[in-house]
């Protein structure tokens, strides 16, 4: 479930484990994934579900782990410069 934070409000619910409706194209020569999805919920607030870093640190990483921004740049593009850290204090780094 996804949730706005303290000073937004809740967005919408994300279920990432029933992945049956995404089409994964992939790009060895450009070294690229693309996944593509529809979302029942309007594009601003997906875009926000996947762009604002406190709101994607609290889905993105799987449990128990935990997502953290770096630094992100989330124009075309861009990058999002995270880590999570694992249960056992291991940090996974990632851009």
């Amino acid at each position: 479930m996804l949730r706005g934070g303290k000073s937004n409000p809740p967005l919408l619910i994300l279920n990432f484990l029933s992945m049956s409706h995404a089409i994964f194209t992939k790009d060895l020569e450009a070294k690229t994934l693309t996944v593509e999805r529809d979302f029942d919920a309007p594009r601003s607030r997906v875009w926000e579900a996947f762009t604002k870093s406190d709101i994607l640190e609290q889905w993105l990483a799987p449990k128990p782990w935990k997502a953290f921004t770096v630094s992100s740049d989330f124009r075309e593009g861009g990058y999002w410069h995270c880590y999570m850290v694992g249960p056992e204090g291991v940090k996974m780094y990632s851009r």
